[in-house]
């Protein structure tokens, strides 16, 4: 319910395996579409895929990653 009228679109890079995602949330549903980019997103994410891992797995926040240079927003 909290996510309910939000939307978003994100660009997702890995340059260290080379894939990129495109991340939507619209009306509290998900999605990923691997391969593809917007043209004109809310926000990019740069960050390589083993430094995205320590954020999944709860070791470093993505706040950190950002602050520290490993992980840049644009």
């Amino acid at each position: 319910r909290k996510a309910e009228g939000l939307r978003f679109t994100i660009n997702l890079l890995t340059p260290d395996n080379g894939e990129k995602f495109l991340i939507e949330l619209e009306n509290a549903t998900l999605t990923n579409i691997k391969g593809f980019q917007a043209e004109k997103p809310d926000l990019t994410l740069t960050i390589n895929r083993a430094d995205l891992e320590v954020t999944m797995a709860g070791k470093k926040t993505l706040e950190a990653q950002i602050a520290d240079g490993t992980a840049k927003v644009k």
